[in-house]
């Protein structure tokens, strides 16, 4: 019997936030009569990080936005580059698949005759970019 929390491979995250699953995530299955959520949280940052941390419940929710957007902005294809991948902790996959890697529209190329953009990149971006400086703003609370 026993408890085992894992982070899977590299999604981008920063691998300060999983420490938190890594230490709450086993109190909790040990001690099922353990304190609620919030209150493993603040025991984790006090032990973590020491008395003096504050906020840090806001510092790794903005972390976990900020990841979860930066997943998010990519588009992504089929990868040219990669060997194709066998399986994931799901199944094995019978062919194996293609890896996906990340990647964004290209920015319009001129026409030669008129030197005119072949499409609009920001209006086909403008979610993107409209998600981008709303995050730029959160990004400046956690400097």
């Amino acid at each position: 019997m026993g408890v085992f929390v894992a982070g899977w491979a590299d999604a981008g995250l920063h691998p300060e936030t999983f420490w938190l699953g890594y230490a709450t995530g086993p109190a909790a299955g040990w001690r099922p009569i353990s304190p609620g959520p919030k209150e493993l949280m603040n025991c984790f940052y006090r032990l973590f990080y020491g008395p003096s941390a504050t906020a840090m419940g806001r510092v790794y929710q903005l972390m976990s936005e900020q990841a979860q957007f930066w997943d998010d902005s990519w588009e992504t294809a089929a990868s040219a580059a990669r060997t194709p991948i066998f399986g994931d902790s799901d199944r094995v996959f019978d062919p194996p698949r293609p890896e996906h890697d990340q990647t964004l529209s290209q920015l319009p190329s001129p026409s030669p005759a008129y030197l005119q953009p072949s499409h609009d990149w920001s209006l086909e971006n403008s979610k993107r970019l409209e998600l981008a400086a709303m995050f730029l703003r959160d990004n400046g609370e956690l400097l």
